[in-house]
Order: C-alpha cells, then structure tokens, then sequence
C-alpha cells in the first residue's frame, strides 16, 4: 500500500481483510472505518449517489480521497461503530452461551428493515447483506481512540441504548462470483444470476435483500454464523421445520423467518407490509410496563378531576 493513499495523519489501528482499516485522526483521535477502493475500480457517479445518503440507519461517508490521478488507490472512509459488527456480537454471546431475546432481535431487525426502505427508496438495494455488514453503535458520535482499544462490555447492550447502522453499499464487501463469500446471505435466484453472469432487474434484487433478512433473523436466533447453507435449502424444499428443536422459539419469530426464507421471491413478504408482521408489532416488556404507568397516570387524574368535581357540586 502506498503512504499517500491514506491520509498521512491516520493512524491504522486495525486491518479489516487487504483493503479494509480501522484508523484515528492523530489530529482529532476520532476513530474512522476505511476502505481502499482501486483507480480503476473507483465510480465517481455510484460514489456521488451513495454520499448523498443520509439516514439514521445507514453510516454516512466521511470524504477524504486523494488525487485519483497520483494514488493507485483512493480511500473512502464513514464512522466506525463502537460495539463492532452484528457477527462480533453474536459470536460473543454464542461463546458465553448466552441466547440472543427476541426483544432485542426485534429491535434490530426493526432498524436493519428501516434501513432498507430507506435505499429501496433510493432504487438502490444490498444483495449481500451480512452480519458483518451490521454494525451497532450507543452513540451518534464519533468514538476516539481511547474508547475503541477498550475491551467491549457487550452486557451493557440492550434495545434501549444499541443503534443499529447498515453499511454504506459502497463499502460492502464484494460478491465473489467464483467462492461466493457471502452466499449464505444471497438469495437462490441472485445466486443463480451470478452463476450465469446475468443481472436481477429491479423488483427481483429488491426481494433478494428480504432473503438476506431473513437469513440475518435466522442466525440471530439460533446463535450460529456457521450453519449448513445446503442443508438449509433442502429442509426449505422439503417443508421441513428449519429451526432446531433445542432452539426456543416463539411462533411468530418462526414463521416471520419462514415468511422470509421462500425460495421463489414471489412469495416472499414484501418490505412495505413487513412492520405488519405479529413479530415485530410485540411490544418489549419495558413498553408494555411504560403503557401501564401511563394508564394508571391517566386514572389518576380523572379521579381527581371526578373527585374535584363533586367537591364542587357538594359546596354549594
């Protein structure tokens, strides 16, 4: 890698595969996520669309791209999330064997469909989205460098202080055509297209991002990032169960997975109608007691406007 390529007061941190960094601005100490994107490789047009994006769920881009003309490669950068991507995490609680709740798949699936909309909106959709293409943060702001070599208390994590943020899809990694790096999250028909070196149009490759959610709610509930693809198809077509019997799991998360996992695209629910899915209208136990304690707020002002009334009555 060239010294220029990388603005020369960025302190690489970390390496994320062979052009992929974690940095700190040695002027600021903010922590940056980086990639390498090579000259020729680089689309001006696609970058402009993607820079534009602006959405909670979505990580912004940060601009700082060195002459095209004197680089081999540019670098684009966008904040970096303090707790990591969605597969740290879940490889964390598989490791201390702790399930993931529902409230809290709930609560990221909710976020991860929010971001979605946003670039279906955009005519723009993922393809292979992935856990490692999920990150979480519990703040808007940028982390510095003090905070990222701190050890992460994933324990601290709840729906009340995670946000979830999709990676720019000018940052995501690529399809590999040949090993299919990211095949367990690309739906059969997109698969099959690469296969034949051909390209969805425009409905198909949106419904192919449903596919990747359902995978993404698939391995969140069963707490495992390494399981058999090809089984998974198989029991699909033969309408088998496809959750493990050890793996407790409500009816609704269940069939919210099935709703998504159809290997024609047509049948597959679609983004719009999604948030009407009974899974995802269960409210978390905290709503639920906050809803309580309004109610009984409620009740007790109008028995003392009541009792205020009769008062009223009674005196005169």
């Amino acid at each position: 890698m060239k010294e220029s390529t990388l603005n020369i007061k960025d302190e690489i941190l970390k390496k994320i595969g062979d052009h992929s960094f974690i940095t700190a601005s040695s002027e600021t100490q903010k922590i940056y996520f980086c990639k390498e994107i090579s000259k020729d490789n680089f689309d001006r047009s696609k970058y402009e669309q993607y820079k534009k994006l602006k959405n909670k769920n979505i990580l912004e881009l940060r601009e700082r791209i060195p002459n095209l003309e004197k680089d081999e490669f540019c670098c684009i950068y966008s904040m970096y999330c303090n707790y990591g991507c969605l597969l740290d995490y879940l490889n964390y609680r598989k490791e201390n064997q702790l399930e993931i709740r529902e409230n809290f798949i709930r609560h990221i699936i909710n976020q991860i469909i929010d971001g979605l909309k946003y670039l279906h909106n955009n005519n723009i959709s993922y393809g292979n989205l992935s856990l490692n293409e999920i990150f979480i943060n519990n703040s808007e702001d940028f982390i510095r460098k003090e905070d990222f070599i701190k050890e992460k208390n994933y324990l601290k994590l709840s729906y009340k202080n995670s946000k979830i943020k999709i990676q720019n899809p000018i940052l995501k990694k690529e399809i590999i055509q040949n090993g299919f790096s990211s095949r367990k999250f690309i739906s059969p028909e997109l698969e099959a297209a690469l296969k034949e070196n051909r390209s969805l149009n425009n409905d198909p490759k949106y419904k192919a991002d449903l596919w990747s959610l359902g995978v993404i709610t698939y391995q969140l509930l069963i707490l495992n990032s390494d399981f058999d693809y090809d089984e998974l198809i198989n029991r699909i077509k033969r309408h088998e169960n496809i959750i493990p019997s050890k793996i407790r799991a409500s009816r609704e998360i269940i069939d919210f997975i099935n709703s998504l996992l159809k290997l024609n695209p047509n049948e597959r629910m679609k983004l719009e109608e999604i948030k009407n899915h009974a899974f995802l209208k269960q409210k978390a136990p905290d709503q639920i007691e906050n809803e309580i304690k309004k109610l009984k707020k409620e009740k007790l002002k109008l028995q003392n406007q009541i009792s205020d009334k009769l008062e009223e009555i009674l005196s005169k």
